[in-house]
């Protein structure tokens, strides 16, 4: 699970850059996929699919909005990470839901919003 925890770290500092480097429509664009990524991992769980079935929804809505270069890409990568972190069962889970935090803290500082 080393593997996944440092995937996951690489993961979270490349939406970090994004979102630095965002003005507040695009910031505004990747909150609003997280905001829809962590609505379908919630519909997901209430549903009682499991947690790396709602981490792969994520990710394929990532997929799919990078593909078409939309900037809500970030977002869904966020809501994807923040769902694998549920388990809290990696190495460093506590520093990487802190750093999901910063992101997200950072994001609504860039997109003019006080959601998270």
């Amino acid at each position: 699970m080393q593997n996944e925890a440092n995937d996951l770290e690489e993961t979270l500092g490349y939406a970090a850059m994004v979102i630095a480097q965002a003005d507040a429509p695009t910031a505004l664009l990747i909150e609003t996929g997280f905001h829809d990524g962590c609505r379908l991992s919630m519909a997901m769980r209430e549903a009682g699919q499991p947690m790396p079935q709602r981490v792969k929804a994520c990710l394929q809505r990532f997929d799919e909005c990078r593909r078409n270069g939309d900037h809500a890409a970030a977002g869904w990568m966020l809501a994807a990470a923040k769902t694998r972190l549920e388990r809290m069962d990696l190495a460093g889970s506590e520093e990487l839901k802190a750093l999901v935090d910063a992101t997200l803290k950072e994001l609504s500082r860039k997109a003019g919003t006080t959601r998270h």
